[in-house]
């Protein structure tokens, strides 16, 4: 089994649904200001991950800021996430605050996110 399936396999298995919004294109109010389109919502599948310590050392700044880590599976992903998307999990919209691609053999096999509160 490759590793794409097995990593595919746990995020199905022990993961949850969620929302990746994507912010749509800014557009004119009309007097000068611009303020984000209409977003474009992608059904995903995450798993949670411990990210205290580990989370400090990555990233110190962020600390206390109730952050949170999840691994994103990227079966059936059209569109990856970048930073300062959302992601709607469990009825809370948060920030995506970092981005790191996992590839293990040259497979890309999910996504680790770093996520802040909105």
């Amino acid at each position: 089994m490759g590793l794409l399936k097995i990593a595919s396999r746990l995020i199905e298995t022990h993961g949850e649904a969620a929302t990746l919004k994507i912010p749509g294109a800014a557009v004119s109010d009309g007097g000068g200001d611009r303020t984000d389109g209409t977003p474009t919502e992608f059904p995903v599948l995450v798993l949670s991950i411990v990210d205290g310590t580990e989370l400090k050392l990555i990233a110190p700044d962020m600390v206390g800021l109730e952050n949170h880590s999840v691994l994103l599976s990227t079966v059936g992903l059209t569109h990856g996430p970048a930073i300062n998307d959302l992601l709607v999990i469990r009825g809370q919209t948060k920030a995506i605050k970092k981005v790191s691609e996992v590839f293990l053999k040259g497979e890309h096999v999910f996504f680790e996110l770093v996520l802040r509160n909105e």
